[in-house]
């Protein structure tokens, strides 16, 4: 068990993750604390962790990983994601996505 004081160790995000009603997969916690782990100690320090909540996530983001993303939703390769794509996503996740929360995302995607 890794135990360094001020460190976030994988399994201790993987305990708070579950503990806020999420299932964790190990492996995905492992690559999430080393995408983050910018001194590769094995877990997740303070300075790295403030980057973490400081930092936007789409900053970063290149437009082969934006590209990758939306295939994960369109998955046939149409060039648009329907209603059944978001609830076969939120299927695979383990986590059905509510009717009133997909056409709020449809909404928010037809008026922006």
């Amino acid at each position: 068990v890794y135990k360094r004081q001020g460190v976030l160790a994988p399994m201790d995000l993987r305990n708070a993750l579950m503990s806020c009603g999420y299932r964790a997969r190990k492996h995905v916690v492992y690559q999430f604390v080393a995408e983050l782990d910018s001194d590769e100690s094995g877990g997740i320090d303070f300075r790295e962790f403030v980057r973490m909540m400081t930092e936007r996530p789409c900053d970063k983001d290149t437009d082969e990983d934006i590209l990758r993303i939306y295939h994960l939703y369109d998955q046939e390769r149409k060039g648009y994601i329907t209603r059944t794509d978001i609830q076969n996503i939120g299927r695979e996740l383990d986590d059905p996505i509510p009717e009133k929360d997909i056409e709020e995302i449809i909404s928010c995607l037809l008026y922006t």
